[in-house]
């Protein structure tokens, strides 16, 4: 249900406000657009540092808890030819030296990165390793109630903000993430609205959610994950109050 505190949400990531009022704080997806190369990922890092953004955002999974153990074997054409998926999802995981090189770039471009976790081990790995500024739960994970409580833990001891993709959930769903969460005191909420299409068609955004999350959720702060192509639609989803755009 709707709780309203009567102040405007605000979270901080690294030395930056992120909510209503401050500039709209941009996060470039890496990803796994790196392709499993480290190389690749650095000169992501760069662009993304170049072109002003505000953060880069990776993503972090332990593929044996991660991925169904009856999509193991599957055979997928990958860049390194026909392979099971469970080695094509192994080889496009970076290890801890390799984000520690990237934590090192990153510092030295003076941006900061944070790692969608798709897992608790996941999760216990960024954390044990990284002071990152936030931690993120992908659309994919909304409903893995374990990894978000988790994770609101590590917010709530931390003082570090969760960001929440909301892709391919119900309104229920969200909510009941939201509540999940908010067990732990203090923890600075940042919801993402999202369409899991890949690349959505511009009729299927429906940005109109982002007011609604805001009307359901004013403790918390709202921004929009965009899958689709081009600029002009994320454009307007700041113009109906996205404070963050990723």
């Amino acid at each position: 249900g709707r709780q309203d505190t009567g102040e405007q949400p605000v979270a901080r990531i690294g030395d930056k406000e992120v909510g209503p009022g401050y500039p709209c704080f941009v996060v470039s997806e890496v990803g796994i657009n790196h392709g499993g190369n480290l190389d690749t990922a650095l000169k992501l890092i760069d662009v993304a540092s170049t072109s002003g953004c505000d953060a880069v955002k990776f993503q972090k999974r332990m593929p044996r808890v991660s991925v169904p153990p009856d999509q193991w074997e599957i055979p997928r054409e990958t860049p390194w030819g026909i392979m099971p998926y469970i080695e094509y999802k192994e080889m496009m995981e970076f290890d801890l030296t390799q984000y520690q090189v990237i934590d090192a770039h990153c510092k030295q471009q003076g941006i900061p990165w944070f790692a969608s976790v798709w897992d608790i081990g996941s999760l216990v790995f960024i954390k044990e390793n990284f002071d990152v500024p936030a931690f993120k739960i992908p659309s994919a994970c909304l409903t893995n109630d374990e990894l978000v409580e988790a994770t609101a833990r590590q917010s709530h001891l931390l003082g570090k903000p969760i960001i929440l993709s909301t892709g391919m959930s119900t309104m229920d769903e969200v909510c009941h993430a939201v509540e999940v969460a908010s067990r732990w005191p203090k923890v600075n909420l940042i919801l993402l609205h999202c369409n899991s299409t890949y690349p959505c068609p511009v009729p299927d955004l429906n940005l109109r959610v982002i007011k609604t999350l805001h009307w359901q959720f004013p403790y918390a702060v709202i921004g929009y994950s965009g899958p689709e192509v081009g600029l002009a639609t994320t454009v307007a989803a700041v113009a109906l109050g996205a404070c963050m755009v990723a």
